[in-house]
C-alpha cells in the first residue's frame, strides 16, 4: 500500500491465537471439479484495492459497528 515500514506496529498475541490458518480445498475440488479463480495473492491485491478506491462506502459504516478490541489483559 505504499506505506512507511515505520507504521507497522508488532504486538502480543491475542489469547486463543491460532498459531496455523489453512484451508483445505481437496473436498470441493475433487467432489465439484471447483477451482479458485484467482490466486491469494490477486484476491487479496483486488480485496485491498477495492477498499482504497471505495472509500466513500466505508465512511458510511456507522461507528458503532467499528469497534477497536484490546487483546491484551491488564
Amino acid at each position: 500500500m505504499k506505506k512507511p515500514k515505520g507504521l507497522i506496529q508488532f504486538t502480543n498475541d491475542r489469547p486463543g491465537h491460532d498459531f496455523r490458518y489453512s484451508l483445505d480445498s481437496s473436498k470441493i475440488s475433487s467432489n465439484l471439479g471447483w477451482k479458485p479463480s484467482h490466486s491469494f495473492e490477486e484476491g487479496l491485491k483486488h480485496t485491498i484495492e477495492w477498499y482504497l478506491e471505495n472509500k466513500k462506502w466505508r465512511k458510511n459504516i456507522p461507528s458503532k459497528e467499528i469497534k477497536t478490541i484490546s487483546w491484551k489483559t491488564r
